[in-house]
């Protein structure tokens, strides 16, 4: 859900799902089987193609805007790990399968790339193979992440369920956070995870599945940065991308920030090192989430501008920089931001 708010006016005994539809100054709301009118709101800001949704209670949320270019598809809000910074909170909420077809049976427009995300996504393995049949129907061309910790794949089975989809698209983003069993298994709050997912990585190898290798950098994974890259470099050189991540630092990830937050001011000498050994290996290696400015200016060409467009800000310093339409900005969600900000 990317924006919220109560409205009156609108009765309903079940959620809706449907598509924003302006003419003149009348506003509608459709999904094929009922039709709403909607009051002008100046929150919200509804634009011709909105996907939405309407509760009982009157709470009207954006699930996608057709100005926007990325769909996301929330799967589930359990997980199988516990990372000592998830930047959500995971419960026992079940999943969201059927709110997504309804997402996808309306065909957002403009979609350029979809994410599938929770929580971890395999938690229900039968709703992920289910989610990428529809969506492989509907948008057959289009680039798709999943997000995963990609423990689940050390089942072959499900992997060649998936394998059996088609979709050539298909990239699995899977996140390692240490060259070691013990400090990854700390770091997601379970025992055999590493393994786990390594296993997992060759499987999906072994079926000819993209994956990307994903690392969040923040004080209990700098250290180690470098000795990881050299680990993906020397046994998974196989993988489509890596991405060297910056911290959102809410949820648990807000709880600790004391102990967790580092500024990447202070360790861009180490991101450089370790992003440029995975470059020069002929690794194809991204930033994510670290504005330009507080990069070697001999890596910034590595950067991408990586955060949703929902929760991206910039501070106001950047308005004269002359490379802000290229910054991925910050994280307007996150609580700490660093104080070496400066416009290029």
């Amino acid at each position: 859900i990317m924006l919220s708010t109560k409205i009156e006016g609108i009765n309903i005994e079940q959620p809706y799902i449907g598509k924003v539809y302006i003419e003149d100054d009348l506003i509608t709301c459709n999904n094929g089987r009922r039709k709403l009118t909607l009051s002008p709101n100046d929150f919200l800001n509804y634009e011709s193609g909105d996907i939405i949704s309407i509760m009982p209670t009157g709470i009207v949320s954006i699930l996608y805007r057709t100005s926007w270019q990325d769909l996301t598809l929330f799967i589930t809000n359990q997980c199988n790990s516990a990372c000592i910074m998830c930047p959500q909170v995971c419960d026992n909420s079940g999943h969201f399968l059927n709110m997504n077809l309804q997402i996808l049976e309306l065909r957002p427009e403009n979609v350029k790339h979809i994410g599938i995300t929770g929580g971890e996504p395999t938690v229900f393995p039968d709703v992920v193979v289910a989610l990428l049949n529809r969506v492989h129907d509907t948008y057959p061309d289009t680039p798709v992440s999943f997000l995963t910790n990609g423990r689940a794949f050390k089942n072959l089975k499900l992997v060649k369920k998936i394998t059996s989809i088609g979709h050539s698209k298909l990239l699995f983003c899977i996140p390692l956070y240490a060259a070691n069993y013990e400090q990854h298994d700390y770091i997601v709050g379970s025992k055999g995870a590493f393994v786990d997912t390594i296993k997992g990585i060759f499987n999906l190898f072994r079926m000819r599945q993209l994956v990307e290798i994903r690392t969040v950098l923040f004080s209990k994974t700098i250290g180690n940065i470098k000795l990881l890259a050299d680990y993906i470099a020397r046994n998974l050189p196989f993988v489509r991308h890596v991405a060297i991540m910056g911290m959102e630092y809410s949820g648990y990830a807000a709880k600790n920030s004391k102990e967790f937050w580092i500024d990447p001011f202070d360790y861009k000498e180490i991101v450089d090192s370790a992003v440029l050994s995975l470059h020069r290996r002929g690794m194809m290696t991204s930033i994510y989430n670290i504005p330009l400015c507080l990069l070697t200016e001999r890596v910034r060409f590595l950067a991408r501008d990586s955060i949703s467009a929902w929760k991206k800000t910039y501070p106001i310093c950047c308005n004269t920089c002359s490379v802000k339409e290229q910054c991925c900005g910050i994280f307007e969600t996150s609580i700490n931001i660093s104080e070496h900000i400066i416009p290029l």
